[in-house]
């Protein structure tokens, strides 16, 4: 009857303006994630004769919904990524290697019976893959150190600031060490390399062994987890009750191989092209360099 029709044209608009709010709110999110990266007001502050472009906190997200430092990391990483790439490529490029694109390499792809179980599909995307003469490929993990700090104003808003102290780590953090060890195991290498990378003051690159007990302890631990909390929240410290002893082994383990890391470069900062407001890459500039590297580091 009439009254059918008019209620149903009646949800129906309602339904119209329901999806034009969520498409409004999807543009607005999108503009929001373009714009972190900004113009600098003044050209001649410092940021300005070091980076492009200035990194800005998000202003309409609340502080509960942001983490001012892992944002500017998260962002300063994305941005920076390729350009870690490229200072890896200028380093072994001596060597003979190529650097390869790739995309994701499932672990199902090998044809290997040895290969630990896992409880769920698994793969790696390593940031790029090198390519030797004699015909190995091993996998590139770029992980960078943002010189963007964010602080509250005395107005309440977040401001950015340049701390030009921050440096790339020193040794391989035990925290990467599982990313680094899947990602040989998704492509079959037997070392990885990580390169970290600073915005300022040079960057450390690192050759790792892949360690096939230590993955299988790996895996163990995915699958117990999986098993465990697959289906809700993990209550803090989960592996440090009941298996206190055994897991506490593995981060040694994990800690073990961090340390045996073998650094292959120190790469100065002059050596990391960006562009011509950072560090051109001639051997004549000198300004900001790291005074603990060494023309004798450089391979």
């Amino acid at each position: 009857n009439l009254d059918s029709y008019v209620t149903l044209a009646q949800s129906l608009a309602f339904m119209d303006e329901e999806l034009e709010e969520e498409v409004a709110q999807s543009q607005v999110n999108e503009n929001l994630h373009s714009t972190v990266w900004h113009d600098h007001f003044d050209p001649n502050n410092e940021f300005a004769k070091v980076f492009s472009h200035m990194y800005s906190p998000v202003p309409v997200v609340s502080r509960d919904e942001l983490d001012p430092d892992l944002d500017v990391a998260i962002h300063f990483g994305e941005a920076q990524q390729a350009t870690g790439v490229l200072t890896a490529l200028n380093v072994l490029a001596k060597e003979g290697c190529r650097i390869k694109e790739n995309g994701l390499f499932p672990l199902e792809a090998l044809d290997d019976p040895d290969l630990p179980s896992f409880p769920f599909p698994i793969g790696a995307v390593p940031d790029a893959m090198i390519s030797w003469p004699d015909g190995r490929e091993e996998p590139l993990v770029i992980k960078t150190t943002s010189p963007f700090e964010v602080y509250k104003g005395s107005d309440g808003y977040l401001r950015t600031r340049l701390n030009r102290n921050s440096r790339p780590s020193r040794r391989v953090t035990s925290w990467h060490v599982p990313q680094i060890q899947l990602q040989m195991l998704c492509t079959g290498a037997s070392e990885g390399w990580l390169l970290y990378m600073s915005g300022l003051n040079g960057a450390r690159l690192f050759r790792i062994q892949r360690d096939d007990a230590y993955i299988k302890q790996m895996a163990f631990w995915i699958n117990k987890f999986a098993s465990l909390y697959g289906s809700r929240a993990p209550p803090e410290n989960f592996f440090l009750t009941e298996n206190y002893e055994s897991y506490r082994a593995f981060l040694t383990k994990t800690k073990k191989i961090a340390s045996r890391a073998f650094q292959f470069a120190i790469v100065k900062q002059r050596w990391i092209q960006r562009s011509g407001l950072n560090s051109p890459f001639f051997v004549g500039d000198l300004e900001g360099e790291d005074e603990d590297m060494d023309d004798g580091d450089y391979p």
